[in-house]
């Protein structure tokens, strides 16, 4: 059952042309053992183990079943590196992507984020401390600083920390995108079951609602989100930061470009 379960998952990923995680396979298995997770107004707690869905995987890989998209789990952690991109200072706009799961580096790079938005995607190993090189790109003016994490305990720490932490350039944005534990309980996120958190060690930079859902011993992957939905939902996040052209100007501008441009 979860054999063919996760066989199915996996064809249903590849066949929209992604590249995806292990643990992005492993959610959309989840959701296809539980059809109806979508309609309970709060969080289901994931229905298999990991553990016994890596031994699913394993089987069917040893059957050489197809499994086109996945990302092998040496691809997931090369983003892990220390090292940056050569053209680092070749994008057209001074902001930067960071994310704490280096497996979700990987992904975006592997599915063209990087070209497609015009900026560098970086796990927050790469990013810490600050490399002078990506200094010097978001000094450029209107620097931008984004962080996906996940909906835990250590990342939402992780969020209040890091902008003061990287001691970025005097003028630089930085803003933590989420996952925030509303929009897991918003999107019907499979949640993971840890221990009760103390309130008090969450600090003051978590609203009174997230505090009470992480305070449950609740927490969420950004893997849990379908691939396609979070690749759209972050195209349109960092998409309206880029320049829109003015289309009065560009038409006054039109005669003047050659008789084949102007009726």
């Amino acid at each position: 059952m979860l054999t063919y379960a996760t066989g199915k998952a996996a064809r249903q990923l590849g066949s929209l042309g992604l590249r995806y995680t292990e643990r992005q396979l492993y959610y959309e298995t989840c959701r296809l053992l539980l059809p109806w997770w979508r309609y309970l107004p709060f969080n289901l707690a994931v229905p298999v183990a990991w553990p016994r869905f890596a031994a699913a995987l394993a089987e069917l890989q040893a059957h050489g079943a197809d499994l086109a998209g996945l990302l092998p789990p040496t691809v997931a952690h090369v983003s892990s590196a220390t090292t940056l991109p050569p053209d680092l200072q070749l994008f057209g706009l001074p902001r930067v992507l960071l994310c704490s799961d280096a497996s979700i580096v990987a992904m975006l790079d592997a599915n063209g984020l990087l070209l497609e938005a015009g900026c560098p995607v970086l796990s927050v190993a790469q990013a810490s401390p600050l490399p002078p090189m990506l200094g010097q790109m978001l000094q450029q003016g209107g620097g931008r600083v984004y962080l996906l994490h996940h909906a835990n305990v250590s990342d939402m720490k992780l969020a209040a920390e890091l902008g003061p932490r990287l001691h970025l350039p005097e003028g630089t944005r930085y803003t933590a995108l989420g996952l925030r534990p509303t929009h897991a309980l918003r999107l019907r996120l499979f949640v993971l079951r840890e221990g009760e958190t103390d309130e008090a060690a969450l600090g003051v930079n978590v609203t009174p609602k997230d505090r009470h859902w992480l305070a449950g011993g609740r927490s969420a992957e950004l893997a849990a989100m379908h691939p396609l939905r979070f690749m759209r939902g972050l195209r349109r996040l960092l998409y309206a930061e880029a320049p829109t052209p003015n289309r009065w100007t560009q038409l006054r501008r039109w005669p003047h470009l050659g008789h084949m441009s102007w009726p």
